[in-house]
């Protein structure tokens, strides 16, 4: 599994079963077989570094915060959706 998540406080935001084509500027992947798909909606993850060595921390979270997390998920979605339609709109297949 390769996790992404936030390089400036290490919290997973998502988990991949494939290397990420695309990684938003500030994000950065790793590769693990500690966590499943899935995961970063049953728990906080966090990832930090002694040296080159990674370290996973894993806290669950309540059920409300997993139903906040996958409502986020679904809107960062919709919204890669949207910008891309309105790419393709406005610029006319020019990208």
């Amino acid at each position: 599994m390769y996790l992404e998540f936030d390089k400036a406080t290490g919290l997973v935001l998502s988990i991949h079963d494939v290397v990420p084509s695309e990684v938003p500027l500030g994000n950065d992947v790793i590769e693990t077989e500690m966590f499943a798909k899935g995961d970063e909606l049953t728990y906080s993850i966090k990832v930090t570094f002694e040296g080159e060595q990674p370290i996973f921390s894993a806290v669950r979270q309540a059920p409300y915060a997993s139903y906040l997390v996958q409502k986020l998920q679904e809107a960062r979605r919709n919204q890669a959706l949207m910008q891309a339609a309105l790419d393709e709109l406005i610029l006319g297949g020019a990208l």
